[in-house]
């Protein structure tokens, strides 16, 4: 029989409000993100045989200018409409990170890969007046049941990095 164990933690969602419209909004974060395309390993997979020189040089080509590559997005708005929710509001999820960035928290404590990479949500706002940009602050969920310094001091580097990213696009 499996053994449960239960840690309970707080996580911080950030709402960045601006009366920047969506469409500006998604456009900065792809910029920042897709500069080569979105990244997955599958692309990587059917070149062969993974190495590490390999792996670092696909992903260096990936890398945005605040330094994260998109990996998934979700177009929630695109489907929710077919259940009568959203009045016809636009809303996407993005996965995104750096595999660069995520290694120097593993290496820390493998539970670290359950929130990395990191997400963020774009909402149109009503009357298409802006756009809510939502995350949790990736330390609240990465480092928060290992107290390890160095796992905490990474984590702080990534929200740093991202909060940065996120002020940026919706500015």
């Amino acid at each position: 029989m499996a053994q449960r164990q239960i840690n309970t933690f707080t996580g911080k969602r950030i709402t960045l409000t601006t009366s920047t419209s969506y469409d500006v909004v998604l456009d900065r974060l792809n910029k920042e993100i897709q500069p080569s395309g979105p990244a997955s390993l599958d692309s990587l997979n059917a070149s062969g045989d993974i190495t590490k020189d390999g792996f670092s040089e696909y992903f260096s080509t990936h890398v945005g200018p605040h330094g994260f590559i998109q990996f998934h997005e979700f177009d929630h708005g695109q489907w929710i409409q077919l259940f009568g929710i959203g009045n016809g509001l636009r809303m996407k999820r993005v996965l995104l990170g750096n595999p660069f960035v995520a290694i120097t928290m593993l290496k820390h404590d493998l539970n670290s890969g359950l929130h990395v990479p990191v997400e963020l949500l774009l909402k149109e706002l009503e009357g298409r007046k802006g756009t809510e940009v939502v995350y949790v602050l990736p330390s609240s969920l990465i480092a928060s049941v290992n107290p390890d310094e160095k796992l905490q001091s990474a984590a702080k580097e990534l929200d740093r990095k991202f909060e940065a990213l996120a002020t940026h696009i919706a500015s």
